[in-house]
């Protein structure tokens, strides 16, 4: 403890203890004192209220051994302070029990308010069967499955939301039986099965499922949608527009990344404009005519900046626009023997894999090259992350 010294009257020492004092909702408590504790957490009536930085499993764990906190009561989670949800023990791993924390704890739980929070990671809300309202203000970022099974969710505000991971909304009730398309913050989210064409000025990003589910949890199909027009979308997640039978024309002039099999089955798709694309699977095309097309007449697939598909009869491929080649750009194509890219500066995974008869390789300016790009080659190139 630290210690003060006061000068009185005839050079008289006298020590006394230097109190700490901290200030919080406005009440002063002596930090000094061990028998006071400054709690977190509180519970008024049926509103939990947290307010720790970082809502995790620990926090729940400490209110869950209160004998104070009346769980059967609590209807509301607010928090004022919390800037992170996140029950995972590693960035990719999170146990069952730390799913289903919040779902079996609180079983009355209807309503969370987590006034600024921005992020919130993989299953922090999943499976609680009880949720109906969900406010965010300024969430930008929301992790795979987060509210997945919520079957009672019916209102979700998050208007600074830029980013969802994969089936946030699986089996939710807010993406059930909508009849306008579902925009939350700058993401789209699922599209009305009645539209026979979308455009949308606000929408940056496409989630994952934008038709639903189907019974086996794929994706539904759409027979009447048959034109995308999205200008300001920069990132299209994986399944996004699976099973759009009917999509013949897309426009996406600022996107750069679309996920796996995000048009797979878009079986009259032959117009598709993204000039600024840089990363694309080969089977985000997959089953398309725009893909089958090119390669029934030996050609090869690029789109903007990005090589997606090689012809499997090309022997010697340059290109000086190309920049990306796609993840299994090359999927048969046996007789490739050279390749020059002079401006590529990176090569997606397993891009030239089993071409048996490449042995010459030239790309100046490639930085990265993905997982097993160049295997069942001739060319000694090793995979590479760094830029």
């Amino acid at each position: 403890m630290k210690k003060r010294n006061l000068l009185l009257t005839g050079m008289i020492s006298i020590t006394l203890p230097l109190l700490s004092v901290s200030c919080i909702d406005n009440v002063q408590i002596n930090q000094n004192d061990d028998n006071d504790q400054v709690k977190q957490y509180r519970q008024e009536g049926e509103t939990l209220y947290i307010e720790t930085e970082i809502i995790n499993k620990d926090v729940i764990q400490k209110i869950l051994e209160d004998e104070s906190i009346n769980r059967e009561a609590v209807t509301k989670i607010y928090s004022r302070k919390a800037k992170l949800v996140s029950f995972q023990t590693t960035i990719d791993n999170i146990s069952e029990d730390s799913k289903d924390i919040l779902k079996f704890n609180f079983k009355n739980l209807k309503e969370i308010d987590l006034i600024n929070v921005e992020r919130i990671d993989h299953y922090a809300f999943t499976r609680i069967d009880s949720l109906i309202s969900v406010n965010l203000p300024n969430v930008t970022e929301i992790g795979d499955e987060a509210f997945a099974r919520t079957s009672s969710l019916e209102t979700f505000s998050a208007p600074k939301l830029k980013k969802l991971g994969r089936e946030v909304f699986y089996k939710a009730k807010l993406v059930k039986d909508i009849k306008d398309p579902l925009i939350i913050g700058k993401v789209l989210v699922k599209i009305s099965p009645d539209l026979d064409k979308f455009s949308n000025t606000e929408v940056e990003y496409v989630a994952d499922y934008v038709f639903g589910h189907d019974s086996f949890g794929g994706s539904s199909s759409n027979t009447r949608l048959k034109s995308i027009n999205l200008p300001n979308v920069t990132e299209i997640e994986r399944n996004a527009f699976q099973g759009a039978h009917g999509l013949e024309i897309v426009n996406l002039p600022n996107v750069t990344k679309i996920g796996e099999t995000a048009f797979y089955g878009a079986l009259l798709l032959k117009t598709f404009s993204a000039p600024k694309l840089k990363n694309v699977f080969f089977n985000s095309f997959m089953e398309t005519p725009l893909l089958n097309e090119k390669l029934n007449q030996n050609e090869n697939l690029i789109i903007g900046k990005v090589l997606v598909a090689v012809s499997p009869n090309t022997r010697e491929l340059f290109n000086t626009e190309v920049e990306y080649v796609a993840n299994f750009a090359n999927r048969s194509n046996k007789v490739l023997t050279s390749v020059n890219l002079p401006n590529v500066t990176e090569i997606g995974e397993y891009a030239f894999y089993e071409a048996s008869s490449l042995e010459t390789f030239s790309a100046p300016k490639l930085k990265i090259i993905g997982k097993d790009a160049f295997k069942g080659t001739k060319v000694n190139l090793n995979s590479s992350k760094n830029n």
